[in-house]
């Protein structure tokens, strides 16, 4: 049986464990189990909804997690 291997990163300036070798997507299902919308970037960069599938975190990566706002 294979150990997941896990890393070290900021999630909106706290340090979270992530999976290593897994996708953003999976690792959103960790922290926010809801099926919530979200704007994320990643070291400051911007990462479009379609590409959570293909991206990998790396160990100290600081990820903002967004989740927009109703009201005016």
């Amino acid at each position: 049986m294979k150990t997941q291997q896990s890393i070290t990163v900021s999630l909106n300036g706290q340090t979270q464990q992530a999976l290593a070798g897994v996708s953003l997507k999976e690792n959103l299902k960790q922290w926010q189990p809801d099926s919530a919308r979200y704007a994320i970037a990643i070291n400051e960069e911007f990462i479009p909804e379609s590409q959570y599938d293909s991206i990998e975190l790396s160990n100290g990566d600081r990820i903002e997690l967004l989740v927009p706002m109703q009201g005016g």
